[in-house]
């Protein structure tokens, strides 16, 4: 073969890809690689059947080498015209590689190899997809541009594991964190350390590499989070007060029995049950009304028993409406992240 840079010896080179399995952040590739080249010096005319060449019988042979590799070399002349096709077959874990910050979602290129270590020209002539169609969907094989003489081999990650196993339990475990807001403030730390807890075990047994992933970024988003609701729990007060109500409630009795007060007056006639109704429905005191306390009976000695009504605080509400808020806000901005990644 000629061209402007000098003549060369053409070796043309064939890929016959027989089949692929997906391994962890790793490809089997069950292939042939053909190399062909003409020896003039090997033609018979009087014969016309392809053989295979004992090993007894060494003709000139390029220094070409194929990665993986193979595990069976085969050497057949065609002695009609002389052409010699060298068969590496090859059934090995192929060499991948993938942006790693991209994790989970990345994009494998594993590549079928062929080098020379001699002058001679090596040109791809065509690759020939032998493989079942549910293999061909999931990895895509394409040739490498010249120079080049190569086969790539493209599949994406499995990220549905990672949705099942990371995304959607820290998911869970920041809402629970969320909602615990509401309970008792024992509860709402317990919750939160145990959340804290449970997304660090996360993070350390999801790291296949050593930097920073996409996968790295929701956890640490989610941990942040979780130590922010934390924080509001540990700063801001947890209730407020609402009301306070004295009850009455006898030992025998399954249900508190109440105090009954009777304010009379000229133009009024109400029994106070609680001492905040009286705010409440506005009713103010006048000059010449009367209160009288009706006692319980003498028989059975009260006791008095104090139920309390609380909420939320307002700031604890304006710090949990902050929190939720930059939460969606993230879970948005990574969904985007997400899906503009080739």
């Amino acid at each position: 073969m000629s061209n402007v840079n000098g003549t060369f010896f053409k070796i043309g080179i064939e890929f016959h890809l027989v089949g692929t399995q997906i391994k962890t952040r790793s490809l089997i590739v069950d292939a042939v690689v053909m190399y062909r080249w003409t020896d003039d010096r090997l033609a018979l005319r009087d014969l016309f059947d392809d053989f295979e060449l004992p090993k007894e019988f060494e003709p000139w042979l390029p220094r070409v080498r194929t990665i993986p590799e193979p595990h069976t070399v085969t050497i057949v002349l065609s002695p009609a015209t002389g052409v010699i096709s060298l068969y590496h077959r090859v059934k090995d874990f192929a060499v991948c590689s993938a942006t790693e910050w991209k994790h989970p979602f990345e994009l494998f290129d594993c590549e079928l190899q062929t080098d020379n270590a001699g002058d001679e020209l090596l040109i791809v002539n065509k690759l020939r997809d032998l493989r079942p169609e549910q293999q061909i969907m999931l990895v895509q094989a394409e040739l490498a541009p010249f120079p080049s003489s190569s086969l790539h081999m493209k599949f994406s990650a499995d990220w549905n594991s990672a949705l099942l196993s990371v995304y959607l339990p820290s998911l869970l475990i920041v809402t629970i964190v969320f909602f615990a807001q509401w309970k008792r403030r024992k509860v709402q730390i317990l919750v939160s350390l145990a959340a804290i807890m449970c997304i660090l075990v996360l993070l350390v047994s999801s790291r296949p590499y050593n930097s920073a992933t996409l996968l790295d970024l929701w956890i640490s988003g989610c941990f942040i989070h979780a130590v922010f609701l934390l924080l509001v729990d540990l700063t801001l007060p947890a209730r407020r007060v609402r009301y306070a109500l004295l009850v009455d409630v006898q030992d025998h009795e399954k249900r508190p029995r109440q105090t009954v007060l009777e304010c009379r007056s000229p133009q009024n006639k109400l029994d106070l049950i609680k001492d905040w109704v009286q705010r409440r429905l506005g009713i103010k005191h006048e000059r010449n009304s009367t209160t009288q306390v009706v006692p319980l009976p003498s028989e059975s000695a009260p006791m008095q028993r104090q139920i309390t009504t609380t909420t939320l605080g307002e700031r604890k509400k304006l710090a949990l409406v902050v929190v939720g808020c930059s939460y969606i806000i993230f879970a948005i901005i990574y969904s985007i992240i997400v899906l503009s990644i080739d």
